[in-house]
């Protein structure tokens, strides 16, 4: 690797429970782990080098298979966590006899995925959630199991509980990732990508086809399709995405979620709803803006208002839509006070961080479904290569501020010109 495309990385994770944010040493390079689960039954396990500069996702492994059990999770994992265990033992040695040490940050997976790798529960399950040992009711009709809105009852998960697979309705093997020392609850995080957009997706819903105290008539819904259209002129070129019309809705994934919630809701549900359910939205809108927040100053007190942000909206949600509706997602906005305090903000620790990596994956399975694991790999690597080498040299040609062939000053995270609306 070349030393000068990675600037020191300013802080990191324990793996102790009781600990928070702390500083890391100079020589220690830090990498964020994710697992995610993609179509065809496959599991692929990216990494990320957690730096300021050279920070894009690379694919380490992939699985194609089928998952009998939660424990095939640790044969799964196994080649990663031998690797994984060699590269900590040394240090690794760059141009310039630049030396330092390989040490795992975070892991950020799909629910199931997490249940896979730390094999416990499936998060449908009655035991499922990975934070907490609250049990689930199961909600036979709606297909889904559902949690009650009050923690008094339930204890949170601790690294030991993995150590001594305490409560064992959850646990349903000693995971192999304990072999790195790592906190299997402490480093580990709840994707946003799946549990928030879900929640947004799942409000939608309620509103679009629930219960007539909070539906949205038919001709309401019109009015918002038409002002998220009327917005399309006003969102600069660092949308990855412009609004889309609700009649639209069945199309949208979750960057189209994840835009609506943190910056279109507040304007397109204004006055077309009932009041006290467009406040309590404003809740899980505001603890959203300050979760994703790259800041870090007083972040102490931003996850201070962040849990009391949720915990008011999850007080609410029972009251206003019904317990029954409390899914696996709503549940766990209760959880992101504490990983914020563990973690800080969360940054890149999502999965929108590996989309490009993941649709990378699934065109090359789209181009022919009857490829194997060593074609895909040639692939991915040429691909990856290429990626690489235009990162490479991006960084080394490249000088920002400068002022591209239309008149715009191009700068690396923006864009300014003299048209609408990047002017």
């Amino acid at each position: 690797y070349r030393p000068s495309f990675i600037k020191k990385p300013s802080m990191m994770v324990s793996s102790s429970d009781d600990s928070s944010i702390k500083q890391t040493p100079s020589d220690v390079l830090l990498i964020d782990i994710a697992v995610y689960i993609v179509k065809s039954m496959t599991m692929i396990i990216f990494g990320r080098i957690n730096c300021q500069v050279f920070d894009d996702p690379f694919i380490i492994g992939i699985y194609c298979g089928s998952f009998p059990s939660p424990a095939i999770g640790n044969e799964v994992i196994k080649p990663f966590v031998d690797e994984m265990n060699s590269f900590m033992e040394r240090e690794l040695v760059g141009s310039g006899n630049y030396a330092s040490k390989l040490t795992l940050n975070a892991f950020v997976c799909d629910p199931i995925s997490n249940s896979l790798i730390t094999c416990t529960s499936l998060p449908n399950s009655l035991h499922g959630c990975s934070r907490c040992n609250q049990r689930a009711n199961l909600q036979i009709d709606e297909g889904f199991t559902s949690f009650p809105f009050s923690m008094t009852l339930a204890t949170i998960r601790s690294d030991d509980d993995f150590k001594y697979l305490l409560n064992n309705d959850h646990h349903i093997a000693q995971p192999i990732l304990a072999e790195l020392e790592i906190g299997l609850i402490s480093q580990f995080t709840i994707d946003y990508k799946i549990i928030v957009c879900g929640v947004m997706k799942h409000l939608m819903n309620m509103w679009m086809r629930g219960r007539l105290d909070y539906r949205i008539n038919k001709d309401t819904l019109q009015k918002i399709s038409r002002d998220l259209i009327l917005m399309t002129s006003n969102c600069p070129r660092e949308f990855s995405k412009k609004p889309r019309s609700l009649e639209e809705i069945s199309q949208w994934d979750s960057t189209d979620w994840n835009l609506f919630l943190l910056y279109f809701s507040p304007i397109a549900l204004k006055s077309r709803m009932p009041q006290r359910y467009y406040v309590h939205y404003l809740y899980f809108h505001l603890a959203m803006r300050i979760l994703m927040s790259s800041e870090i100053n007083n972040a102490e007190a931003n996850s201070f208002i962040l849990g009391q942000l949720l915990n008011t909206f999850i007080a609410d949600f029972t009251t206003l839509y019904g317990s029954d509706k409390m899914d696996y997602n709503v549940h766990n906005l209760l959880h992101f006070e504490q990983i914020q305090q563990k973690l800080g903000p969360l940054k890149k620790l999502h999965g929108f961080t590996y989309h490009n990596q993941i649709s990378m994956f699934n065109n090359i399975l789209d181009t022919s479904e009857d490829m194997n694991l060593e074609e895909i790999g040639e692939k991915i690597v040429d691909n990856s290569s290429t990626m690489v080498e235009n990162k490479v040299n991006e960084l080394i040609n490249t000088v920002y501020p400068f002022i591209n062939i239309k008149g715009e000053l191009v700068f690396k995270k923006f864009t300014i010109s003299i048209n609408e609306p990047d002017n």
